[in-house]
């Protein structure tokens, strides 16, 4: 790269060419947020990897599924613990998605929270997406807990969290969060260390 040419362009430069690589543009935005994840996640980045690639893997194949063309579920990852979320019409559909999600190689466990009902409305993924934020910066701004492990996900105003933490701070996580404002629930899907 050229000298004249700052740390950070540079980083983003590579990381655009190297998700050009994969020959999807959405990858470049991803790209961004792996680099982050592996500057402050303390899983190996063979792992982190290994979780990225199984997500993809069952979100592949769920939409590609004949029968759940017509369905919103979404597939999320943390040291190949599988949480499924969304809406589905019926149970069928939802045995579907979760036997695709356990038949996936390297996948340690699956919790399907999968609902029965209509799709949330992109206004209330927006609201999700909102609390996300907040409960992200909550856990952030709390000393004495280490919120780069948890992985934060809201779905319908509740909060699932995922991570490899310990006993001590996964209490302290639900705790501060289950009061938040518009919050319905919590559901800690930690792995402990302790």
């Amino acid at each position: 790269m050229n000298k004249g040419v700052s740390i950070p362009v540079q980083l983003l430069v590579w990381v655009v060419l190297s998700s050009l690589l994969f020959a999807c543009v959405p990858a470049a935005f991803l790209g961004g947020a792996a680099v982050t994840s592996v500057i402050y996640d303390q899983r190996s980045t063979k792992s982190i990897l290994l979780d990225q690639d199984l997500a993809y893997q069952i979100q592949l194949r769920l939409r590609e599924h004949a029968l759940l063309q017509e369905t919103h579920i979404s597939a999320y990852t943390f040291h190949r613990a599988i949480l499924l979320v969304g809406q589905v019409s019926s149970h069928k559909q939802r045995d579907i998605a979760l036997n695709i999600a356990r038949q996936t190689p390297k996948v340690s466990r699956v919790y399907n929270q999968i609902t029965l009902g209509k799709s949330d409305s992109l206004i209330e993924r927006s609201k999700d997406t909102w609390i996300t934020t907040k409960v992200k910066a909550t856990l952030l701004a709390h000393s004495g807990l280490k919120s780069t492990q948890i992985k934060v996900i809201t779905v319908n105003k509740i909060i699932y969290l995922m991570g490899i933490v310990r006993h001590s701070e996964g209490r302290m996580a639900i705790q501060l969060l289950r009061h938040l404002p518009d919050v319905r629930k919590v559901i800690a899907l930690f792995e402990y260390i302790d």
